[in-house]
Formats: C-alpha cells, sequence, structure tokens
C-alpha cells in the first residue's frame, strides 16, 4: 500500500524540462576562449554528422581545427558533431539566455524541437568532457569525464554546472522541488488515511471491538507508513525492489507489534497473523485500483 502510493507521486513530482544545459567556470587561465561539450558518439550514431558547417563558419575554425577532429574513445565535439548541434561556446560572449559568462548547449533554433537536444543529452549522453579551446579552437585542456546529473524525486537540476579548472571539480545547481513536497503531502495524506480506514473497518470485521484496540490498530498504521515512506526516498535500490522490501517490512513490523503489544495481548497470534495479512492486502488492492484508477484518467 505505502510502496504503491508513492509511484503516484514519481509520476508528478517534476518540474517541466529545462531546455538547455549550462557550464559557468571559475579560475580559468588566460587564453582560453571557448569551452566545447564533448560528447560520446560514433558515426553509426544517427545523431552524428561528420562537420556541422553552420557551426564552423558562424566561430570561424578551421575544418582541420583540434576541436574538430578531436575524437578519443569516441569523445566528439558536440557543437560540431552531434547534428544541428545548438550550443554557444565562447565563454566571454552573450547568448541571449543571461548568465554571462557561462556557455550553453541543448538549446533548439525550432521552435517544435524546443526541449529535444537538452533532453537527448541528458538521457543518452550523460558522459561528457569539456574542451577548452583558444580563439582558433586548438585544444588547450580536456577536463575528465564526468556524468550529467539526474533529476531525484526530491531534487531539482536545474540545468547549470559549475566547473573549478584548478580542481576540476564540477557541481551542479540543485533545488528543493516544490512539486514534489507539496504533492507528497497530500498523497501521504489521502493514502495514510485510506490505509487506517480500510484496516479499522477489516479490524471491525475480525471483531476487534474494542475502543482502545481500534485505536492502537490506527496508531501502528499511521506510524509504519510513514516510517516506510521514509526509507523509501532514501533507499538507493530500483524502485519495483524498493517496493517489495517494504510491503514486506510493513507487513513483518506489523504483526510484530501486534503480537508484543499489551492492547492485544488478550488475542491469538493465529488471528493477528491472519488479521495482519489481510488488512495489509486489501490496502494494497485499493491502492492497485486507485493507481489503475488514475493511469485510465491519464490516458484519456
Amino acid at each position: 500500500m505505502l510502496a504503491l502510493s508513492l509511484t503516484l507521486t514519481v509520476s508528478a513530482n517534476s518540474a517541466p524540462p529545462a531546455p538547455l544545459l549550462f557550464f559557468s567556470f571559475s579560475n580559468l587561465p588566460g587564453g582560453i576562449v571557448y569551452a566545447d561539450l564533448l560528447i560520446k558518439i560514433n558515426p553509426d550514431d544517427p545523431k552524428y554528422t561528420p562537420l556541422n558547417t553552420q557551426n564552423l563558419e558562424y566561430y570561424n575554425f578551421s575544418a582541420e581545427s583540434d576541436i574538430v577532429l578531436y575524437n578519443q574513445d569516441d569523445f566528439r565535439s558536440f557543437t560540431f558533431h552531434y547534428k544541428d548541434s545548438a550550443s554557444s561556446i565562447e565563454i566571454g560572449g552573450d547568448h541571449g539566455y543571461g548568465r554571462r559568462g557561462s556557455v550553453i548547449f541543448g538549446y533548439n533554433r525550432e521552435f517544435g524541437e524546443f526541449f529535444n537536444q537538452f533532453e537527448d543529452l541528458m538521457k543518452n549522453y550523460r558522459e561528457v568532457k569539456l574542451a577548452f579551446l583558444d580563439h582558433e579552437g586548438a585544444i588547450v585542456s580536456i577536463s575528465n569525464a564526468f556524468l550529467l546529473p539526474k533529476e531525484t524525486k526530491f531534487l531539482n537540476f536545474q540545468n547549470h554546472l559549475t566547473y573549478d579548472y584548478l580542481t576540476g571539480k564540477v557541481v551542479p545547481l540543485r533545488s528543493v522541488n516544490p512539486w514534489f513536497v507539496m504533492f507528497s503531502i497530500f498523497i501521504t495524506g489521502f493514502f495514510v488515511g485510506l490505509s487506517i480506514g480500510v484496516e479499522v473497518l477489516t479490524a471491525v470485521l475480525f471483531r476487534f471491538k474494542s475502543g482502545k484496540k481500534l485505536e492502537f490498530i490506527a496508531l501502528v498504521n499511521f506510524g509504519t507508513q510513514l516510517i516506510m515512506r521514509f526509507f523509501y526516498i532514501l533507499l538507493p535500490l530500483p524502485h519495483i525492489l524498493s517496493i517489495i522490501l517494504l510491503e514486506i517490512l510493513v507487513y513483518s513490523s506489523e504483526f510484530y507489534i501486534y503480537r508484543k503489544s499489551k492492547t492485544m495481548a488478550d488475542e491469538k497470534t493465529v488471528k493477528l497473523l491472519i488479521y495482519t495479512i489481510v488488512a495489509n492486502t486489501l490496502s494494497l488492492v485499493a491502492a492497485i485500483f486507485l493507481r489503475g484508477l488514475t493511469a485510465w484518467h491519464q490516458a484519456f
């Protein structure tokens, strides 16, 4: 129940896609005029082009310049070998997007493809290097390879990275995702309430008629859901594996608490075990049903 409710937050936790990728720099030595992005791309890639002549003419580089010819371990220039690449690689230039002193990659000249290059970089070309160039496109230095950051449930990547030339340290600019926070609070309250209602109603059917027992069941369910939800956010595991582990923990922890509590001391172990399985399974079925309705609604 808990883990399935969390899957609803995943689809709504991200801000709209950022349309371009910024890099800004510190401690740059003199003589560096441009910074290009090197991506892993080979001639078999449908996005590969032997040469973006439009960019070559714009920067007035020679077709024999270092950056155009560079090819090591399939790392090549995004500006000159990604088909129709959109980039502004002059570090001191004014590219019209603010953040003067930065370089940008992945914006599109055609409005209909506004997000495509940025999303393609973030999805398919995450391993990158930075090539620092002089005014003629000769390579001054190349950074070590690093990965472009991924979005997380809690943090938005603000499509801006800083690079320290002296240390080689790359730091992504991140911020708390307000949609994730607000939606998580709402969905948590809704599903916690649903689960408590299902489990208390099931307890009545199992003839747990004492008010203290019903209150205790509601309190246990509330606590286990919040704790498991917290672990879901922290677990560095694949989504489905997290769900399986957390469901096992919810079932087993609730049964253990019921079995050891004084409030339930007069109830038989078998009854408590069957109740825990049935109540949590009904909560799980309810969550699956609601998630199915959500998916059906989104399909239309």
